[in-house]
């Protein structure tokens, strides 16, 4: 009876460990982010676009908006949307070099290998003017939420909640792809520390710093990088 209790919690808690809160901080926190870069129209580019419902949020922060996707079909729903796009691999970007104001990229880099991902990296600095910013949104390996799942079903897949994913990254190895990209300049942020699934971030002034911050980051929801693709230092602090 206890075990059937608990598999009955888990399948319920599932899709809330797994969906709603990520998209909050995909779609919110990349929206403040390119906001914040105070670019004036930017040629905008989202690589891995899917259907559209994320990146076409920051519509009103662009001056042109265009997705790229290697999906027929997330492409045709995309298009509904009113998004232009184009059919193309993330890995080698069918477009010109230096063209593009911003690219950003939400969920898209753990669905390839690292060899794939610095390749990723190295197209959207391609891709981007002196001027421009990339804006990537990955899921934390270690997030709090995959360790619970882990806890309550003794699960053995690498990425249970997530069977798709090819490599999840930590904040360090981020870092570590970016060193080893043609991006100079960057920085990746923790974010989703304190959250409730539907309701997004939960703001404890108190623990935004300080030793138990740093120690809790680690189990962040998602990662946000931003990067600046000419060789003059971001406005905010980084590499």
């Amino acid at each position: 009876m206890l075990n059937a209790i608990v598999n009955r919690l888990i399948s319920l808690l599932s899709p809330l460990l797994a969906k709603r809160g990520s998209m909050y901080y995909t779609w919110k926190l990349s929206y403040e982010a390119l906001r914040d870069l105070g670019l004036k129209h930017p040629l905008v580019l989202d690589v891995g676009c899917g259907d559209g419902k994320a990146i076409i949020t920051h519509r009103d922060l662009t001056g042109e908006l265009i997705g790229l996707d290697m999906d027929p079909e997330s492409l045709r729903k995309a298009r509904t949307r009113g998004l232009p796009v184009v059919l193309g691999d993330a890995t080698r970007l069918p477009f010109k070099s230096h063209c593009f104001d911003a690219v950003t990229s939400f969920q898209l880099i753990e669905h390839i290998d690292e060899e794939g991902g610095l390749a990723l990296l190295n197209e959207i600095h391609r891709v981007l003017k002196d001027s421009g910013y990339a804006i990537i949104v990955t899921p934390n390996r270690n997030r709090h939420n995959m360790l619970v799942y882990r806890f309550l079903t003794r699960a053995k897949k690498r990425y249970p909640l997530n069977p798709d994913h090819v490599f999840e990254y930590m904040k360090a190895d981020l870092e570590t792809l970016f060193t080893k990209a043609n991006f100079r300049h960057y920085q990746v942020k923790s974010i989703g520390l304190f959250s409730v699934p539907g309701f997004g971030i939960i703001s404890v002034p108190w623990l935004k710093r300080g030793r138990l911050h740093r120690f809790l980051s680690k189990y962040c929801r998602q990662l946000l990088a931003i990067a600046r693709a000419a060789p003059e230092e971001l406005p905010t602090e980084g590499h």
